[in-house]
């Protein structure tokens, strides 16, 4: 979503000011402008959703969210292939705001804290004094070309000639602390710079990545991480809400099947490999829904992220994470887990297969099982797998891998020519599953954490 902020910035005063009810008297040097905001601007990341980050002015105590003094605002996309049914709001924002109250902190090994967040709403105005406000409400608004002047704008609102747009609206915390933009060299992140996620900094920092390993993320990084999602687990472990299914499970991997096997042709071309539905994606796929039926009866359930790639994780402390850890590090790491769109009640080891499958794996599809381990080394910590949950964690992997070569091949279909969004390669993704299946065949125990060392190497 394209933002014009002089246009939207009247919006944005009326969203918080009338809507969510914060107190901005205007000032005499800056008439019509919240004494309390200092700016306003959209967020140029993501490819539904629109985001908005207000920066506010306020003493730390009279700021919302414990003194965080930055919001974001969410337009939500109503149509779409990947946009948010409007029925299912509810349960994500419902779910967020459980998982905030009932996070954990942890201390790591060496003594620092991690911290653990997740951008759960605020809650709008309530029409009765004595029930809470919505997680989200619907708004009104006009939208307009960047490049109209105000007084166009206020002459065509006046008129009429503007046709309006209503969206469902959420206003969140901007995660305290997550940028991780400016971790490298100690800066303090500019104002409205949204925080680089973990897949963003890794691939814009292969300067200082170790020689040896430049396509590693650093173990205390994966380590961090696998304690943060145990902590996700754990948090909306008891959520009363709607045990909502996920709509990407693997009980209905063959009806989204039988549709790409439809247009393989299509797809085989947008792949550019010829075969690659009939003869890789069909029969990988068949298989592992068979195995998985039978093998993953009785592991435990409950609420999952169900898309916690790297690009999905906002982290700090990084910098302290890089080159050798030989010294002794204080501070806490921060662990934001954003985008909450394919959370559903499912096996809890399904999101444990999806990480094994983003993060430990380079993007030619070679396994890195220093990296798994670190990973689940961390998240033993704070949520200790099942024996059965171990035994399957390689098998998740796999899952968690032809998950998305299955979902990236579906979305060639109704491809659109003039679509600006960047599909993903669904064979990279295959390929890691394949992968996954000989390790676990040559060396069940590969990535177990028996032997990683956290402290001396990356």
């Amino acid at each position: 979503m394209a933002f014009n902020r002089k246009v939207e910035g009247a919006h944005i005063i009326e969203i918080l000011k009338e809507l969510y009810g914060f107190n901005f008297p205007p000032t005499e040097d800056r008439p019509g402008v919240p004494r309390n905001v200092d700016g306003w601007e959209g967020i140029a990341e993501g490819t539904v959703n629109g985001n908005y980050l207000v920066e506010m002015l306020m003493p730390r105590g009279d700021a919302p969210d414990n003194g965080n003094r930055r919001l974001v605002i969410t337009f939500l996309e109503d149509g779409g292939v990947d946009a948010v049914p409007r029925q299912d709001i509810d349960f994500y924002m419902s779910l967020l705001s459980h998982i905030r109250h009932n996070c954990l902190s942890i201390n790591d090994d060496d003594g620092r804290q991690v911290r653990f967040r997740v951008p759960a709403p605020y809650r709008a105005n309530s029409e009765h004094p004595d029930k809470l406000g919505p997680l989200w409400v619907d708004y009104t608004y006009t939208p307009l070309d960047n490049d109209i002047s105000m007084t166009e704008y206020r002459r065509m609102r006046e008129s009429g000639e503007y046709a309006t747009e209503t969206k469902p609206i959420i206003v969140s915390p901007f995660i305290n602390g997550a940028p991780a933009s400016h971790a490298l060299d100690g800066q303090e992140p500019k104002m409205f710079l949204k925080g680089k996620t973990v897949d963003e900094f890794w691939e814009n920092g292969r300067s200082h990545r170790e020689p040896q390993n430049p396509d590693f993320f650093p173990l205390k990084v994966c380590y961090s991480f696998g304690r943060a999602l145990a902590a996700f687990h754990l948090a909306a472990m008891d959520f009363p809400g709607e045990k909502k299914e996920n709509r990407m499970g693997v009980d209905k991997w063959l009806d989204i099947l039988s549709g790409v096997e439809e247009h393989a042709q299509k797809v085989d071309k947008h792949v550019g490999k010829e075969g690659f539905v009939k003869d890789r994606l069909s029969h990988h796929i068949h298989a592992l829904v068979e195995q998985w039926e039978k093998d993953a009866k009785g592991l435990p359930k409950g609420f999952i992220h169900g898309d916690p790639f790297p690009d999905n994780v906002l982290m700090t402390g990084i910098a302290n994470h890089l080159g050798k850890m030989d010294k002794k590090v204080r501070g806490t790491i921060d662990v934001g887990i954003i985008d909450p769109w394919a959370a559903c009640y499912d096996t809890l080891l399904l999101d444990i297969g999806i990480v094994l499958g983003s993060w430990a794996t380079t993007k030619d599809g070679k396994i890195i099982p220093e990296n798994a381990k670190a990973f689940l080394a961390g998240y033993d910590k704070v949520r200790q797998r099942s024996p059965e949950e171990i035994r399957l964690t390689s098998l998740a992997a796999e899952v968690g891998s032809a998950r998305f070569a299955l979902t990236r091949a579906n979305m060639r279909i109704d491809l659109d020519p003039d679509m600006t969004i960047k599909l993903r390669d669904p064979s990279e993704m295959l390929d890691r599953a394949n992968n996954f299946k000989r390790l676990e065949m040559a060396h069940p125990n590969a990535l177990e954490p028996n032997t990683v060392s956290l402290r001396n190497g990356r």
